[in-house]
């Protein structure tokens, strides 16, 4: 269930960002005018990028918090936000609105990346006691007991 509702958010992030990372410019054309569309489309597809990154961490999130890893989800939620503040006290000076932009990419990055990492390896099968391990042909030689022989 994990795995499919993974795709899926994926899946949904992405189909929902592309419109606006391919029509940013005529959509703020329409929206506020030609200097604004200028200015502001590269920014507004730095932002749907990164909100599609961030859109698609939304079930290994919520999947590591049922699985009890709240500290981990914590600590990647603190991390990041220090990692904003310092990237974009670099970035925003020098590039201004594009600068706070890419910050804002840093941070959604910083913690998409490790949730999904973090939710693959705890959603990760255990393999089942019961379910006889497959040998191969030296193995089971090797493992062979010594044969009993019965005589009458």
């Amino acid at each position: 269930i994990f795995r499919v509702a993974l795709a899926w958010n994926a899946v949904f992030a992405v189909i929902l960002s592309l419109p606006v990372i391919f029509a940013a410019k005529r959509l703020l054309l329409f929206w506020m005018g030609r200097d604004f569309a200028d200015k502001g489309s590269t920014v507004l597809i730095i932002l749907a990028v990164s909100y599609a990154a961030l859109g698609s961490s939304v079930v290994p999130h919520f999947g590591l918090l049922a699985l009890g890893r709240v500290r981990l989800v914590a600590a990647l939620n603190i991390m990041a936000g220090v990692g904003l503040i310092v990237v974009m006290s670099l970035l925003v000076p020098a590039f201004h609105l594009v600068g706070a932009a890419l910050g804002r990419l840093f941070y959604c990055c910083s913690l998409a990346v490790p949730y999904w990492m973090a939710s693959q390896r705890a959603f990760r099968p255990e393999p089942n006691p019961r379910t006889p391990r497959r040998l191969s042909i030296e193995g089971f030689v090797d493992q062979t007991e010594p044969s009993v022989e019965c005589t009458r």
